[in-house]
């Protein structure tokens, strides 16, 4: 697989790299919706957020705030 990503643009390993976080996110639960108008450097930007937001540690509030 590694020697075909080679052949990719940069915009297709982008749209390649998005299509994988969403399809994560779809197998947690999630629910997205395909707009052909967001730009996919934004989306990806976004993707990350939610992906790193999904994976976080849970915390109790109180050890978050101190006290």
């Amino acid at each position: 697989m590694k020697e075909s990503d080679e052949n990719l643009t940069p915009e297709e390993k982008l749209n390649q790299e998005n299509f994988v976080m969403k399809s994560k996110l779809i197998l947690k639960g999630g629910i997205l919706h395909d707009d052909p108008d967001i730009d996919p450097e934004l989306e990806n930007i976004f993707l990350k957020n939610v992906l790193a937001f999904e994976n976080a540690e849970v915390k109790p509030l109180y050890e978050i705030l101190g006290g």
